[in-house]
């Protein structure tokens, strides 16, 4: 390692001990919503661990209001708790030690280090050549403090970091042909959040059998460990949680996704006359049942587009472009779109930007500024109907990269 590498990851070092020392004893309403479930379970209360508020979109179920400030204090407050239910198994003994700031530290210590792990991952995977380790580095180091999907990501002290992680280091290792430590983090990613089990394709377009028999068997264990520690009654309960998203739609500049798209034109178009078009975030019970289906066929007929797309690339290159493409299906096909899901992608994006006419990389680089929520929040009042239209432009330039993967891929390798 250069001197110049060496000094890129002491700069990404420093950028995390100041990023911690700021979230340092913070109350992120995301990751507290593990710690609450882990109280609930450990108290006996395990019946409310999967409570939300009605159209799941409405900050912290009221159902923890009466207990909430015992547990954090009079300013803490958590969203609902969305994972599988072996993390609230893992955490309930912790919850006998820790409030939730402690337990917030704690991952914090984790999470923001593996943010800064993240980019050199990405670096190994895509960075151009001409582009020295300490100015990637420096180029990350901006985003994360201004762009929204890091942003949004470290300020709930978001899961996703972790799995953003692991999606990378199971990609790096499959490069070095360990492909059974890539099939044991796709399936640690999984158990975190279900959508990482997606990117097993990423062992299958290269055949690699061992580590897809790796993502089987941990997965396995992770799920009976996950049946032991929890009980069924509870995996039922994270179904029918899952099943109450489903049902509605959120209009919000920080969700951006199709279904979150065809809320917006509702909008606009006055299908749904009784919502005021200024709300903040936009909450829709009942649109038309079909769409969650066709968009989740979409999906899969997008991803079966790029995979015979990508048959004919070099290995390696084929499972980075699927895990950038599958990175922006998830998102955009799926019920949700959270800007921090979002996060892959941004930092996977130079292997696309690397493989488009410089005109065309320079503009959809400046396409994604220019919708970022960072930028567009100070105007809102100028705007009518801000919400509707920023969620619409913003689902409008995350499927302008996808069309642009699909072109790049037109293009010899």
């Amino acid at each position: 390692m250069s001197r110049a590498d060496r000094f890129a990851i002491l700069l990404l070092a420093a950028w995390a001990v100041q990023r911690i020392a700021a979230m340092w004893n913070g109350l992120p309403p995301d990751l507290s919503a593990i710690h609450v479930a882990g109280w609930l379970l450990r108290t006996g209360r395990a019946d409310l661990i999967y409570a939300m508020p009605p159209g799941f979109f409405g900050g912290q179920p009221p159902a923890w209001d009466s207990f909430a400030a015992a547990i954090g204090g009079p300013d803490f407050f958590a969203f609902p708790f969305v994972y599988p239910p072996l993390w609230a198994a893992l955490a309930a003994p912790f919850t006998a030690v820790i409030g939730p700031a402690g337990f917030g530290n704690a991952v914090a210590l984790v999470q923001v280090p593996l943010l800064a792990a993240s980019v050199v991952l990405a670096a190994r995977l895509c960075r151009p050549l001409a582009v020295p380790l300490i100015v990637w580095a420096a180029v990350a180091i901006l985003a994360f403090e201004t762009c929204a999907q890091p942003m949004l990501a470290l300020l709930h002290n978001q899961p996703t970091l972790t799995t953003t992680f692991l999606v990378l280091f199971a990609l790096d290792r499959l490069n070095r042909g360990a492909e059974v430590a890539a099939g044991l983090a796709l399936a640690l990613a999984a158990a975190i959040k279900l959508t990482p089990a997606l990117f097993v394709l990423v062992l299958v377009i290269g055949g690699h059998r061992r580590g897809l028999a790796a993502f089987a068997l941990a997965g396995a264990a992770l799920a009976g460990l996950s049946l032991a520690l929890a009980g069924p009654g509870l995996h039922w309960a994270f179904l029918e949680a899952l099943g109450e998203i489903k049902r509605s739609t959120l209009v919000s500049i920080v969700n951006l996704s199709l279904k979150s798209a065809a809320g917006a034109l509702a909008v606009l178009t006055g299908a749904r006359p009784a919502i005021d078009p200024d709300t903040v975030n936009i909450v829709l019970p009942d649109l038309p049942g079909w769409i969650g289906p066709a968009l989740t066929l979409a999906g899969v007929l997008v991803t079966a587009a790029l995979w015979r797309a990508l048959r004919q690339r070099p290995a390696a290159e084929a499972r980075l472009l699927l895990a950038f493409g599958l990175g922006l299906v998830v998102p955009l096909f799926g019920p949700l779109g959270w800007l921090h899901y979002y996060l892959l992608p941004l930092l996977l994006l130079p292997a696309l930007l690397a493989r488009l006419p410089r005109a065309a990389a320079i503009g959809l680089g400046a396409a994604i500024a220019a919708t970022s929520p960072t930028l567009l929040g100070s105007l809102r009042p100028m705007i009518p109907a801000f919400t509707p239209l920023m969620t619409l432009a913003g689902v409008a330039v995350w499927l302008a990269v996808l069309a642009a993967l699909f072109a790049a891929l037109r293009r010899p390798a």
